[in-house]
């Protein structure tokens, strides 16, 4: 799942969930963030798009393992 990377682009933006959130145009719930990146929810791939574009990663990097 995308968890770890998900957290890891987060954290090296220095965002925190809450900012994450603001990003999105609260798109998604600080909340339903802190699933994916715990690995308890997965995101569909218009929210999985709009995560790589807020945190200047690739939908690639977010998937790899």
């Amino acid at each position: 799942m995308i968890g770890q990377r998900l957290r890891l682009a987060r954290q090296g933006a220095g965002l925190s969930l809450r900012e994450l959130e603001a990003r999105l145009d609260n798109r998604v719930t600080a909340q339903a963030l802190s699933k994916y990146e715990h690995d308890l929810m997965m995101p569909g791939s218009g929210v999985l798009r709009a995560l790589a574009e807020a945190l200047g990663v690739s939908v690639s990097y977010l998937l790899s393992p």
